[in-house]
């Protein structure tokens, strides 16, 4: 929106300081130090952030007054239809974040505000249908009857399935707030084709698109528990590690851990504790890890392999946590590692990944590689070639191994 040559950059500032003085002039003095405070004018002047300064500007400058909130989305929604892209963004922007504010919902026909969303949900313009997605999610938060917002499903998983990450994000997370208003067990079949996708999300960087994806999965597996076929126990069996993995980290660890449970009762597996995956009654990661181990291998043994090259996919994770959590896991499933389940060549992954990772320059996860490297040797170091062996373990010691286990 801001353009790159000086004099559409002058142009811009001298556009923004006119909107400052209209806000200040017009007698919004609360509202003008608000958004002093979050630095709204600074966001406005940055392409980065520009769009965040809106959000910013819509919301607070009717936090006080709402008397021309009305006329306000009128402007935005004829904006919407203008025919040049720019101001069609623009309308949308401001059309989405004035459904911030319940009071649009006494001002006008709910039926009208979603109609407009979802028609511009099918437009081919990534950022006009990543706002109007937005917007719906804005407006769900209000007290209305949600039964009307069914049509709006399909628009937005359509959105959730985008291969741009920014539509993509928007409509997942407005996606939850829908599923929550809506019958989950009518519904969740609509959303079947999604879940390969939100599984990719459970390693994401951005911890609000993975935890909202983790919720997702397990709202759908509620709603799913008719649909027991071998797809669904192939997604199920996929999300197992990921989701183990998640539960190190405080900020998904409980999503994960309600998640994990919806897994075992979709599954139906007999013999799983109840507190299984429950976190907190556990002294360490390690033990935690241990026993969960223990009870899923009894079940999932034979997908071990799939399970071990996720496993070494999250050693290079850029987050320690995941790190650290991978190397547990590994150590932990050691003792199911035999030859009737393992391939050399993977033998040979597990070693390596582990062995880098005693370098690694969090001591948590060096120390965590160390030990689970100590635990291959000693229920598997049959399995090992000599000549893999680094200098920290001479290969003399990986044949007694050897010899004591064969």
């Amino acid at each position: 929106m801001i353009g790159t040559n000086s004099s559409a950059f002058v142009s811009f500032s001298n556009a923004i300081k006119a909107v400052k003085h209209l806000i200040l002039r017009t007698g919004y003095q609360e509202e003008f130090k608000d958004l002093d405070m979050v630095q709204c004018w600074a966001m406005l002047m940055s392409p980065e952030s520009v769009f965040e300064g809106i959000f910013h500007l819509v919301r607070i400058l009717f936090n006080y007054s709402k008397h021309e909130l009305k006329v306000m989305l009128r402007q935005a929604e004829t904006y919407v239809r203008h025919p040049d892209l720019r101001h069609k963004t623009i309308g949308m922007v401001f059309f989405s974040e004035l459904l911030f504010h319940p009071e649009i919902c006494q001002f006008f026909v709910i039926q009208d505000i979603l109609q407009v969303l979802k028609e511009w949900m099918t437009q081919p313009y990534p950022l006009i249908q990543t706002f109007s997605v937005r917007g719906l999610g804005n407006l769900i938060q209000h007290p209305f009857e949600k039964n009307i917002l069914e049509p709006l499903l399909m628009p937005v998983l359509n959105c959730a399935c985008h291969e741009q990450k920014t539509v993509a994000k928007e409509a997942i997370r407005t996606l939850h707030f829908l599923l929550r208003n809506l019958d989950i067990k009518t519904h969740a079949v609509k959303a079947v084709n999604l879940i390969p996708l939100l599984l990719k999300h459970f390693h994401d960087d951005d911890i609000e698109l993975r935890n909202t994806s983790i919720t997702i999965f397990g709202m759908l597996l509620k709603g799913l528990k008719e649909l027991r076929n071998s797809n669904m126990a192939e997604n199920i069996l996929n999300s197992l590690i990921p989701l183990l993995i998640q539960l190190s980290n405080d900020r998904t660890k409980e999503v994960s851990r309600k998640t994990l449970d919806s897994c075992v009762s979709f599954m139906n597996w007999g013999g799983f504790p109840s507190n299984l995956f429950d976190y907190e009654m556990y002294t360490s990661l390690h033990s935690m890890y241990s026993n969960i181990c223990y009870v899923v291998m009894n079940k999932c043994k034979q997908n071990l392999p799939a399970m071990l090259d996720q496993m070494l996919g999250f050693l290079r994770s850029r987050n320690s946590s995941h790190r650290e959590a991978a190397a547990l896991l590994i150590g932990c499933c050691a003792q199911y590692m035999q030859p009737e389940v393992m391939t050399s060549k993977q033998m040979k992954e597990v070693f390596l990944g582990l062995q880098d990772l005693q370098g690694d320059s969090e001591a948590s996860v060096a120390q965590a590689a160390a030990d689970s490297m100590q635990e291959i040797f000693r229920q598997c170091g049959h399995l090992i070639k000599p000549g893999l062996v680094s200098s920290q373990l001479p290969s003399k010691g990986i044949r007694r191994i050897s010899e004591t286990k064969q």
